[in-house]
């Protein structure tokens, strides 16, 4: 993963270069918040409690024009002070944007105290580790779609069976830990043959799909569903009680009947 490499990458800044704090802030993934992936010199009580819903002026400009903030002899009464501060005061800060595929995905921060401003040297110093970082970002991402397409069935955009396995086995360990419940359920598409006979197997591949979709309707993210067979998926839903399952795969069942044309169950 990425953080790995950040560690490194700061670890040597840290050995390299002169600075009272530094860290790296992305947006991320799922909620769009902009938070500390890592940083050296900062509590990790600050970082962990750091979330920015929406950046401030400073930052967003700074992640829309994609160009480097120098701000050298400055003082708390400057206007763009609050806007970049993290934990500590200072007196010089440089903030890099941190680009992958040529968009903001985060920015440099690097702060030192009164008297200590950044030279060209400091400034192209932080600017390369930026760029760098966003190379990584762009590597590793990759890697995780790859990973992720790795463990998907093409056809049907469910998992495959030899994914589901270690997920099954890591979920079975969790419900153990935390005593609750799973269900499984082996779910039969027995229109599937038919398909294949009238349609083809792009058409019968289309019919998985859309039973997935259905299925997907009602997991969730700690739920998992793979392609077993053919013309079968498993499905395991945890932390559930009987009853409830039994409720959930009616539901399901109906909801194929009625929207892939009653032609699956």
């Amino acid at each position: 993963s990425l953080e790995p490499a950040l560690h490194v990458i700061l670890d040597a800044a840290k050995r390299n270069f002169h600075y009272q704090s530094i860290a790296v802030l992305l947006i991320e993934d799922d909620t769009k918040h902009l938070h500390i992936k890592l940083a050296r010199d900062i509590s990790y009580t600050f970082v962990k409690e750091f979330r920015r819903h929406t950046p401030s002026p400073t930052v967003k400009r700074l992640m829309l024009e994609q160009q480097p903030l120098l701000m050298n002899n400055v003082t708390a009464a400057s206007p763009m002070y609050e806007d970049v501060k993290l934990e500590h005061d200072f007196g010089a800060a440089f903030l890099v944007p941190i680009t992958s595929e040529q968009r903001s995905v985060g920015y440099l921060h690097c702060d030192r105290a009164s008297g200590q401003p950044f030279n060209e040297t400091d400034c192209l110093y932080l600017e390369f580790i930026a760029h760098f970082i966003g190379n990584l970002a762009v590597r590793f991402s990759l890697i995780k779609s790859c990973r992720q397409l790795s463990q998907v069935d093409q056809s049907s955009g469910a998992m495959h069976y030899r994914a589901f396995v270690p997920a099954f086995i890591t979920e079975l360990g969790r419900a153990g830990t935390h005593k609750y419940d799973l269900a499984l359920a082996l779910i039969a598409v027995d229109a599937f043959r038919n398909y294949v006979e009238m349609y083809g197997i792009s058409g019968a591949h289309a019919l998985l799909a859309r039973v997935v979709q259905i299925i997907g309707r009602h997991m969730r993210a700690v739920d998992l569903l793979a392609r077993f067979g053919a013309d079968e998926f498993i499905l395991c839903l945890s932390d559930v009680k009987e009853a409830e399952a039994e409720t959930k795969l009616e539901a399901i069942r109906q909801d194929v009947l009625k929207e892939a044309a009653g032609k699956a169950d």
